[in-house]
C-alpha cells in the first residue's frame, strides 16, 4: 500500500482504531496450532509493511485465542505462542491464550510438552483450579505435571523424568490409559 493511500494519510491513532475495528475479535480465535492455516493472520497484516508492523502488536495483544489440544499434543502449538511471546509478556501470554484439553491420553506427547516447558521454549504455563476438578480426571494430572515442572525448574531434567514417571504411575490408577 503505497504512502499515497487514503488511509495512509489519517493520523496514526485514526488507523489504528480502524485496525482495531477490523482485526480484534469480541470472542477467542480458535486456533489449530497443527494446521497452518488456521494459524493465518488476517489479510489485513498481509497488505504491506507498515500495516502490519502497525497491526501485527494490537492482534496478538487484543484478541484471545483458544488452541485445542488433542491427544496431549501440547508441543505443536510452540510456534503460536512464539508469536504471541514476542508481543506479550509470559503473564499476558496466560490470559490470551487458552489451552483447550481434548480427547486422548498420549503420555509420550504429555512428556514432550513438558520438556518444552521445561527448557522453556513454551512461556506459559497451565493454570486451574485443581479444587474444582476429580483427582482422576486427565485435566487434573496435566495440571499437576506441570505444576511439577514449575517446582522443578532448577532440577536437571532426569530428576524431572523421574518425578513425571512416578506421577504417571499414579494416573495410571486411576486410568489405565496413562499406563
Amino acid at each position: 500500500m503505497s504512502a499515497k493511500s487514503p488511509l495512509m494519510k489519517l493520523p496514526a491513532e485514526l488507523r489504528e482504531h480502524i485496525y482495531r475495528y477490523t482485526i480484534v475479535s469480541d470472542s477467542p480465535i480458535v486456533t489449530d496450532p497443527h494446521d497452518t492455516a488456521t494459524i493465518k493472520q488476517p489479510n489485513l497484516l498481509l497488505t504491506c509493511r507498515q500495516i502490519r508492523s502497525e497491526t501485527l502488536p494490537i492482534y496478538y495483544r487484543e484478541n484471545t485465542f483458544d488452541i485445542p489440544i488433542n491427544n496431549m499434543d501440547g508441543a505443536g502449538m510452540i510456534p503460536f505462542l512464539c508469536l504471541l511471546a514476542k508481543h506479550n509478556t509470559a503473564e499476558e501470554i496466560t490470559h490470551r491464550a487458552a489451552i483447550l484439553l481434548g480427547p486422548g491420553i498420549h503420555w509420550e506427547n504429555l512428556k514432550e510438552w513438558l520438556k518444552a516447558t521445561y527448557e522453556r521454549r513454551i512461556a506459559v504455563t497451565l493454570r486451574a483450579p485443581l479444587a474444582d476438578l476429580p483427582s482422576g480426571c486427565p485435566l487434573h494430572l496435566v495440571l499437576r505435571a506441570h505444576s511439577m515442572i514449575v517446582l522443578m525448574a532448577e532440577q536437571p531434567w532426569e530428576v524431572v523424568e523421574e518425578a513425571l514417571k512416578l506421577l504417571r504411575g499414579v494416573a495410571s490408577g486411576y486410568d489405565s490409559a496413562w499406563k
